[in-house]
């Protein structure tokens, strides 16, 4: 079940809370991965996503990681957690 979906058919377009991740991968050169994406306006950022029901964090980052590249990755460390950010997509989501 997609609860992104779910709840919106709740709600609607009220404002919402989710969480989300942010998977910073990098090479033995430091070099770190990003993605070109398409809900944010075409900007460059880290790969990553909501973190679904039940998921830990590690668990959805694995996830995200996999579904975006195609890459099997293990999560070594949190980097940080970070609150008041707010995002507001062109689709009223």
């Amino acid at each position: 079940m997609d609860y992104i979906k779910w709840i919106r058919s709740k709600v609607g377009h009220e404002t919402i809370i989710l969480n989300f991740l942010g998977a910073c991968i990098s090479n033995e050169k430091g070099e770190v991965l990003l993605q070109k994406r398409s809900v944010d306006e075409d900007l460059w950022g880290l790969l990553g996503g909501a973190i679904e029901i039940g998921e830990s964090i590690e668990e959805a980052a694995i996830r995200e990681v996999k579904e975006e590249t195609g890459l099997d990755i293990v999560v070594d460390n949190l980097i940080g957690v970070y609150s008041k950010y707010f995002t507001e997509y062109k689709n009223g989501g």
